[in-house]
């Protein structure tokens, strides 16, 4: 079992091979994981999308005040400052 130009390379001074390799196995399917669940983050993102558009299409959000809020505004029992 020769080393790979890669593995001649990366490996650090003092370094077993078998530990190197050892630790891009792992370094790997870390990837793999991470890449699975930034998947799994876009696809819940797109099917948010796709059931309300209008939180993101960039329409403005206006909600006018109700009557009761209203009356609370301008008689409350605080003092305005």
């Amino acid at each position: 079992m020769g080393r790979s130009l890669y593995e001649s390379v990366n490996v650090p001074v003092g370094m077993k091979i078998k530990e190197f390799r050892e630790n891009e196995q792992k370094r790997k399917l870390n990837c793999v994981e991470h890449n699975k669940k930034l998947h799994i983050l876009l696809l819940e993102e797109k099917q948010k999308r796709e059931r309300k558009p209008w939180l993101y299409d960039g329409t403005p959000q206006i909600h006018p005040r109700s009557q009761y809020v209203q009356d609370m505004m301008v008689n409350d029992i605080y003092l305005k400052m």
